[in-house]
Formats: structure tokens, sequence, C-alpha cells
């Protein structure tokens, strides 16, 4: 675990195939909605489309943003694209396109 101006890093899930590491406030949030701020995703592309709004990245990559949704509690908003053989994403609590694209741009290779 990574601690930096109360927040905290953990790597919720790692194997050959999928990584998730979850950014959150305080040590004991469990990846839960209500204390998580940003969540960092890697896995191997499968034949599962990926969803949202068209993005153009850099290097012409392809990006899928989603923005937040509320229902009982408000989802994240996100990113993913393809790179190589993995589908990468980001997402961020209260994160407009702008950020996320961003995020994303500075993740591809130049």
């Amino acid at each position: 675990m990574l601690q930096v101006h109360g927040e905290s890093a953990h790597i919720e899930e790692a194997s050959q195939d999928f990584y998730e590491v979850v950014i959150s406030f305080g040590d004991d949030c469990g990846g839960q909605h209500w204390c998580t701020t940003n969540i960092f995703t890697g896995e191997k592309k499968t034949s599962k489309e990926l969803k949202g709004e068209k993005i153009r990245l850099k290097k012409g990559a392809t990006g899928y943003y989603r923005p937040f949704e509320c229902a009982k509690y408000c989802t994240n908003a996100s990113i993913s694209w393809i790179e190589g053989e993995f589908v990468y994403g980001i997402e961020m609590k209260d994160g407009g396109k702008e950020e996320l694209v961003d995020a994303a741009n500075s993740a591809l290779p130049d």
C-alpha cells in the first residue's frame, strides 16, 4: 500500500491477464464506492465490445468515454482503450471527459 496526502493505492487484484489498482481515502476502504477516487485496470483483450462515446486519443488510438451515472449511488466516469493485446481503463470519481482523455493520453506511449 502507498499513502500520499491521505489517499491510499492498493493493488486489488493482479494476475498475468488482469490487474486493478484502486486509489481511495484511508487504508480500510476495500474498494467501496463512497471512498474510492480512482481505479486503473488492464486486462487481456477479449471479444467483449467496449462501450461509450468514441473519443480520439493520441497516436490514432480510440478511447471510449462513459460519464458517471447516479442511481442508488453514483458510478465513476471512465475511459477505456485497446493497446496491443490489452484493454486499459481509468475511472475517476467526478472525472470529466477532458480529465479522462488527458489521463489516457498520458498513459499511451509517445
